[in-house]
């Protein structure tokens, strides 16, 4: 039995997870986790890997903001989130 290539995999996509039909509480845990690896990321990265749109990942944040858990630092252009001990 000879094995035979069926197409190529593209090492840009390696170990990038998409979550259709995440729930809220998955979505704001992904992204949490994202912060906690200290994993850049954009509002149209999370986006497209969790399958809604920039304004959802924008509340999203809003709310884990709000309940004490991340905060960003830094100006607009060159900031990040971070975890809140």
């Amino acid at each position: 039995m000879s094995v035979k290539s069926v197409g190529k995999v593209s090492v840009k996509n390696v170990g990038k997870v998409f979550l259709k039909d995440a729930t809220k509480k998955e979505r704001k845990e992904y992204i949490y986790n994202k912060i906690k690896s200290k994993e850049l990321f954009t509002f149209v990265t999370l986006a497209k890997e969790l399958a809604v749109s920039n304004k959802t990942i924008e509340r999203d944040i809003e709310e884990l903001k709000k309940e004490g858990k991340i905060k960003f630092v830094g100006s607009k252009r060159s900031g990040y989130y971070e975890i809140i001990l």
